[in-house]
């Protein structure tokens, strides 16, 4: 794999982490263990304008790795709308097709969109893979829906209906379990203000505020008023802390209840112009023995 190139889910499931190099296909990592597998080609080829997410299903207790990519069309704009779907069962040899049908073709185009042209990964939280519906993808007024769902289990896609504001520029991360969106604030400058995380109900499907971090206010109090991101991801959870991936290869770790942020990592090597990629290469650890499931005895 290139490392310059290459992109992985930013919590594992199960302990496994889905890795995405273009040029060489998917794999699977258990960091715990240091097994590492390739899944088989895809059918179509198509690695670039692809998104992919790695969930577990309930029922059959097994691992799947999830895919959407451009359909045939003459402009991006016909061949996001015209996306098609793929399914791999780790350990299994090949890549199944999914209809996409179930949902207005917009969706899935604006989903495969937003994944593909701004980096945002599918978050899976609840048996479900989540995309970011694109609210400026073609859409003559705002649309019903704001995120993509796809149920691990049943294989069928469905989607979310909007936050109480407009989500441009938000992204999607999972905390405690459940989804949650991330809304940052940028107003007139390049530098983030403030980011809020909203939650959505298990019942009702709404959305509800569930952190509003005041980043300006943090870090002059914790004396890192000279590294305020332009870019920021909210990764996961790890204890009470939630783990923010920012500019330039900074990783925090931030504390809600007591309004704390902590430096915990620092990435060396990062080129000035490079400043939002290493906000895709963070992923979290945890630890557990889950196979990678070879799919070939050849495999080493």
């Amino acid at each position: 794999m290139r490392g310059d190139s290459a992109s992985m889910t930013s919590t594992p499931c199960r302990g496994l982490t889905l890795l995405h190099d273009p040029d060489s296909g998917f794999h699977v990592l258990n960091a715990a263990t240091r097994a590492v597998t390739m899944l088989p080609p895809c059918q179509d080829k198509i690695l670039r304008s692809t998104t992919a997410g790695l969930g577990f299903d309930g029922k059959t207790k097994e691992c799947k790795v999830v895919r959407l990519f451009p359909g045939d069309g003459e402009t991006p704009r016909e061949a996001f709308t015209r996306g098609r779907c793929e399914v791999y069962t780790l350990g299994g040899d090949f890549w199944r097709s999914i209809s996409v049908e179930s949902v207005p073709s917009k969706f899935a185009g604006a989903a495969l969109s937003g994944a593909v042209c701004h980096n945002l990964a599918p978050v899976y939280a609840d048996g479900f893979l989540h995309w970011l519906i694109h609210p400026r993808f073609h859409f003559a007024t705002r649309p019903a829906a704001a995120v993509l769902s796809f149920s691990v289990a049943d294989e069928t896609f469905s989607w979310v209906r909007p936050p109480p504001f407009d989500w441009e520029g938000a992204h999607l991360t999972e905390l405690d379990g459940r989804l949650c969106m991330v809304r940052e604030d940028h107003p007139r400058v390049s530098v983030l203000i403030w980011l809020e995380v909203w939650k959505l109900g298990a019942d009702d499907g709404g959305w509800s505020l569930e952190h509003r971090v005041d980043w300006l206010r943090l870090v002059r109090n914790t004396g890192y008023l000279h590294v305020v991101p332009r870019y920021v991801r909210v990764v996961g959870k790890q204890g009470k802390k939630v783990v923010l991936a920012t500019s330039f290869g900074r990783v925090f770790a931030y504390d809600p209840m007591y309004q704390t942020l902590e430096l915990i990592l620092q990435l060396e090597g990062i080129p000035r112009v490079d400043v939002e990629r290493p906000v895709t290469t963070i992923s979290l650890f945890k630890e557990r023995l889950t196979p990678v499931q070879r799919h070939s005895a050849k495999q080493q």
